[in-house]
């Protein structure tokens, strides 16, 4: 693969929306048809729910229960839970067994409070509407019977406490009254074994009171105030958003294809003649899907001549915008000019897709460790084949503002006299300053135009360039093959 596939330009204006106002309608048509085909071919949906009045089941006998009992929070977790989704996956008769069915079973469900209130609302939507009525029966049960079971373990657990603990005082009371029977009446001993005595055994009837009550408790995790009931989702009431979302598609689609068919009758009228009109004369021409230094052989020596001819050493290679090819073709040109003469690579392209990253360079210091150091070309370069590269580097601040304070043209100039050319990388010239410092400090700058892009982005970058001090000499014009079109 070469540079590019082409630059995506969408500037349109309202004349070639106007021009192109048949393939906006056969976007729109398309996009509504598509809509209507989809919505028609979607089953109905069924949405059933259960509502559940939530009472407390506490085992608190210091204080009687209300409703202000119930956290409808923590409660919708419980419901939410997947001990309940397997107990309603066991209820509606799916079974227990396979793990995944009740993990999807709960993804299905949907539990919400009502109002801060004690009650809980499952709701479901599936197509079987028989489902979606067994489903949400079986979760508002399943959560009210393990409530119930949470209360009835937390009371046998409360229970054995109590009778634990009223063992322990029955203990205690047999050993007083076997200390009364061996000491004598008139004794203090006697007299302190009385009152130990009547404390445990207030103690033991307050226990037994205790457990008689946990015996006669009335366990209500609460009801179903509302049974499963069902309401039909049909396609005639999703319709109207269905087809809304396709005309938009539809419109998109149709708006992409003006935009597409402007870009091409708009890149068919820049010829070599324009860009000369425009101030950037072609200097080559290379094939848009070709990489490699041979297939660069002939732009070589027109770039070379041209470089000559303006007594220019250090050249910067930009492009239009970002996603251009800046850094791959001031790369393979690089190599190209290399195979006859010395020749350095100058990555100023802080992109993790420029001349760097490109060249396995990523990891190893470079421009900006040389700028923010003092660092002379020869202690950062790297030897790439033929050619010698400086990468981009890193630094922990602003790479522009580096570039700004410290400038490039000393850095430059330190390699003037090592290599026939210097050729500096820089990103795309409407999308980052970095390239209008980059090129400030060359002798001369290349711009990377491909054939599809249109007349008025070409001059903007071109008159960028030279607003920021770069002497504009030509441009390299990307096209589908490697001949000049006809001037």
């Amino acid at each position: 693969m070469g540079p590019t596939a082409g630059f995506v330009d969408f500037d349109l204006s309202f004349g070639a929306m106007k021009r192109s106002r048949g393939l906006l309608a056969a976007g729109l048509a398309i996009g509504l048809a598509l809509a209507l085909l989809f919505a028609f071919a979607q089953p109905d949906s069924h949405t059933s729910w259960a509502t559940v009045l939530v009472k407390p089941v506490g085992v608190d006998l210091t204080r009687a229960t209300s409703a202000s009992d119930v956290d409808p929070i923590v409660e919708r977790e419980l419901a939410n839970s997947f001990i309940v989704a397997e107990r309603a996956a066991e209820l509606v008769g799916l079974g227990t067994d396979d793990i995944e069915t009740t993990r999807a079973l709960r993804q299905e469900i949907s539990v919400r409070t009502v109002e801060s209130r004690p009650v809980l609302e499952f709701s479901i939507s599936d197509t079987d509407s028989a489902y979606a009525r067994d489903v949400a029966a079986a979760f508002a049960d399943a959560y009210l019977a393990i409530r119930l079971d949470q209360a009835v373990g937390s009371i046998e657990v409360a229970e054995t406490s109590f009778r634990s603990r009223r063992a322990e005082v029955q203990a205690e009371l047999t050993a007083v009254e076997n200390t009364l029977a061996a000491t004598p009446v008139d004794s203090a001993e006697f007299r302190a074994a009385i009152n130990a005595q009547a404390v445990l055994i207030s103690q033991v009837t307050g226990i037994d009171s205790d457990i008689a009550r946990l015996d006669s408790l009335t366990l209500d995790p609460g009801q179903v105030i509302s049974p499963a009931q069902l309401s039909q989702s049909s396609t005639r009431a999703r319709l109207i958003p269905i087809v809304f979302a396709g005309t938009i598609l539809g419109g998109l689609l149709g708006l992409m294809a003006a935009l597409f068919r402007d870009r091409k009758r708009r890149a068919e009228r820049l010829e070599d003649g324009e860009l000369a009109r425009i101030g950037v004369p072609a200097v080559g021409h290379i094939p848009r899907r070709v990489g490699g230094a041979d297939a660069y052989a002939s732009l070589r020596r027109t770039v070379a001549s041209a470089l000559v001819q303006h007594q220019a050493k250090v050249v910067g290679v930009t492009t239009i915008a970002q996603s251009g090819p800046p850094a791959l073709v001031a790369t393979w040109l690089a190599m190209s000019l290399g195979q006859e003469n010395r020749v350095l690579l100058i990555s100023a392209d802080f992109g993790t897709s420029g001349t760097t990253g490109q060249l396995g360079l990523a990891g190893a210091p470079g421009l900006l460790e040389a700028l923010a150091q003092g660092q002379t070309i020869e202690q950062v370069r790297q030897q790439h084949g033929s050619i010698d590269v400086v990468g981009s580097g890193h630094t922990d601040g602003d790479p522009d503002s580096l570039l700004r304070l410290v400038g490039l043209s000393g850095f430059l100039n330190s390699g003037r006299d090592d290599y026939d050319y210097i050729i500096v990388s820089a990103p795309g010239v409407l999308d980052n300053s970095t390239s209008h410092l980059a090129t400030f400090a060359t002798d001369a700058v290349l711009l990377v135009v491909d054939d599809a892009d249109g007349r008025t982005r070409v001059d903007r970058a071109a008159s960028v360039l030279r607003r920021s001090g770069g002497e504009l000499i030509g441009s390299i014009v990307l096209t589908d093959s490697a001949s000049a079109p006809d001037e």
